[in-house]
C-alpha cells in the first residue's frame, strides 16, 4: 500500500505525536512507537516543524504501507494517519534520516554498562547518576538511543529510582535497548520497567552506526 496525501478531513484524534523541536531520528521513533501502541482504526496526528523531518516520516510511513494525510500551515506540518488491521513492517526508523540535511548531526548513543557513574566509589557513582541523567535531559542534542548491559540493566528495572526519568526519555523519542541476556543472568527479565529487550547484535549495531557513543 503506497502513500496517499490529500486534504485532511479527520475529525477525532486518539494519539498525538508532538515532534516539534525534535531532530532525526526522534520524530521517526515517536511515530513508530505510536503506531505500535495504537489500536486498529485508531487515529494518530504527528506534528512536525521542519520539512526534512516531514519528508523522513512520510517516507517511513509509505515504506510501512501506512496511508497519510498531510496539511501545512506556515511551516508547521500535521500528518494524520490511521492504523489499519495488522502490524506494519516496522522498518528501522533511523535508516530514514537524511544525512545531508544536517539533522542527524546530533545522533549519538549513550551506553550504560553499569548502574553507577565513573570508577572508584560505587556509592558516590550512584549519587552522581541522577545528576548526569538530568544533564542529558537538558542537552539541546540528546541521544537517539541508550543501551544498557551488564549491571546497567538495573537502571531500568521497575524498582529503579531512575525509572521516571528513563520513561520520560522514552516519551521524548529516545529508544532504550536493554540486554536480554543480562536480564536473564540477573533473573530480572520480568522486572523490566521501561525499554525494549534487545540482544548483542542490535546493541552492537546501534553503537557502530551512531556517529559517536558516550559511556559514563
Amino acid at each position: 500500500m503506497g502513500l496517499t496525501v490529500f486534504t485532511n478531513n479527520y475529525t477525532s484524534i486518539m494519539i498525538t505525536v508532538d515532534a516539534r523541536g525534535l531532530k532525526c531520528p526522534a520524530p521517526l521513533i515517536q511515530t513508530k512507537k505510536a503506531l505500535k501502541e495504537a489500536g486498529t482504526d485508531e487515529e494518530i496526528k504527528i506534528i512536525i516543524d521542519n520539512n526534512e523531518s516531514k519528508e523522513n516520516v512520510l517516507r517511513f510511513l509509505a515504506d510501512n504501507g501506512v496511508e497519510a494525510l498531510l496539511s501545512e500551515d506556515k511551516g508547521l506540518f500535521e500528518i494524520w494517519i490511521r492504523k489499519l488491521s495488522g502490524e506494519p513492517e516496522m522498518l528501522h526508523p533511523e535508516d530514514y534520516c537524511q544525512e545531508d540535511t544536517g539533522l542527524c548531526g546530533s545522533d549519538y548513543v549513550m551506553v550504560f554498562a553499569k548502574n553507577y557513574v565513573g570508577e572508584g566509589s560505587v556509592a558516590l557513582g550512584e549519587i552522581l547518576m541522577e545528576g548526569f541523567l538530568e544533564a542529558i535531559l537538558y542537552q539541546e542534542e540528546r541521544p537517539s538511543k541508550i543501551v544498557f548491559y551488564n549491571s546497567g540493566v538495573f537502571l531500568v528495572l521497575d524498582d529503579s529510582p531512575h525509572l521516571p526519568t528513563f520513561r520520560g526519555m522514552e516519551d521524548m523519542g529516545i529508544e532504550l535497548l536493554v540486554c536480554g541476556t543480562c536480564l536473564k543472568f540477573h533473573n530480572k527479565l520480568e522486572a523490566l520497567g521501561v525499554g525494549k529487550v534487545s540482544n548483542a547484535y542490535e546493541i552492537f549495531t546501534s553503537i557502530r552506526k551512531a556517529r559517536r557513543s558516550i559511556q559514563l
